[in-house]
């Protein structure tokens, strides 16, 4: 079970780390469209883990922008944890494994699984896991699992 630490979390770059996580205000996007929010954020206690989620509600569409965006929100998730802002506003996870996950409605096209595999081999070295999880069609919505398959982008494992 995750247990959800903070949901669309903010993740401003600013000298005031009180706001780095902060999650009130108005609505925010989400998304690779957005790189400055972390969508999810929990501890998953069955892996003991910590979990970052993104989100891509978008159809792939093979640009080169939203190949940007995906960087981005990778560059920032992988900020937060190796630059040691996750554990000063959370310092109960000092020394966990983390794990990054893209969630998507179909799988990434070739040029997206090859920025994936250079994320996955350079985010290995720092032991960060990364997958991503393609929500099959009939899909329940966020945090179903009776119909996503994960995979690991190495070429690893698929379930």
């Amino acid at each position: 079970m995750t247990k959800v630490i903070c949901h669309n979390a903010n993740v401003n770059r600013s000298d005031n780390k009180s706001n780095f996580m902060s999650s009130g205000g108005p609505a925010v996007l989400t998304g690779l469209a957005n790189p400055a929010v972390i969508d999810l954020f929990g501890f998953d206690s069955a892996h003991g883990e910590v979990l970052l989620v993104m989100n891509e509600p978008r159809a792939w569409d093979g640009g080169d922008e939203q190949l940007h965006q995906l960087q981005e929100k990778f560059n920032a998730y992988a900020s937060f944890v190796l630059d040691g802002e996750m554990t000063s506003a959370h310092p109960e996870l000092a020394g966990k494994k983390a794990r990054i996950e893209l969630r998507c409605d179909q799988m990434p096209p070739e040029p997206a699984l090859a920025l994936l595999q250079a994320i996955h081999d350079q985010l290995e070295l720092q032991e960060i896991k990364v997958e991503v999880v393609v929500r099959a069609e009939g899909s329940c919505g966020e945090g179903c699992g009776c119909h996503s398959s994960t995979a690991t982008v190495a070429g690893g494992t698929s379930s």
